[in-house]
């Protein structure tokens, strides 16, 4: 496997292509991926990216026939088309980042249970189709998951705001000047 630290920020075009002994790749600080740059990796099933990584290229991952899966951020428009070309076994997708803290913190339950079924849906259907489509489905699917978060977060504002506003219309109460305590008290 390759790990590096917080150094390595770009990987250039075709850097790794047909480097059949690698297996796994953790590269934390890595911002771009060039086109092919793990073309033909042949052996390479499992690679980890960190919540800073902005761009994976076109044919990036191109014939890795055994990669399985893959950690990377929620970013749209981050993987350009056909970046995972011939990947028949390329099944799985975890997000890094702080989607999951953000998911949590959503005001409605069913909201969070939405979301978390969204993101998960991307580890049911990848298994399930054409290595063609693959790169394609992710893509779409970054892009949902974005959209509905974005969605949830408005509406969460917008109760907020509902329940300040509210908060702001209830007579004020000095403890003791209530309308409603003033015989209570006297």
């Amino acid at each position: 496997g390759v790990e590096f630290g917080d150094v390595l920020e770009t990987i250039e075009i075709n850097a790794f292509c047909g480097c059949i002994a690698l297996r796994n790749i953790k590269m934390p600080s890595v911002r771009t991926i060039g086109v092919g740059a793990f073309t033909c990796c042949y052996e390479l099933s499992d690679v980890e990216w960190g919540e800073d990584l902005e761009t994976i290229q076109r044919g990036a991952f191109d014939s890795c026939r055994k990669l399985k899966r893959i950690v990377l951020p929620l970013k749209d428009n981050m993987i350009e088309d056909d970046a995972f070309l011939n990947c028949p076994n390329f099944a799985t997708v975890d997000l890094v980042g702080g989607i999951h803290s953000t998911v949590g913190s959503l005001h409605m339950e069913s909201w969070r249970n939405e979301m978390m079924g969204e993101i998960n849906r991307i580890n049911q259907v990848l298994p399930n189709i054409y290595h063609s489509q693959k790169t394609a489905e992710i893509q779409q699917w970054m892009s949902s998951v974005i959209r509905r978060l974005n969605h949830y977060k408005t509406e969460h504002i917008n109760l907020l705001k509902e329940a300040t506003t509210l908060l702001e219309l209830w007579p004020k109460w000095d403890g003791l000047s209530h309308p409603l305590l003033s015989n209570v008290i006297t």
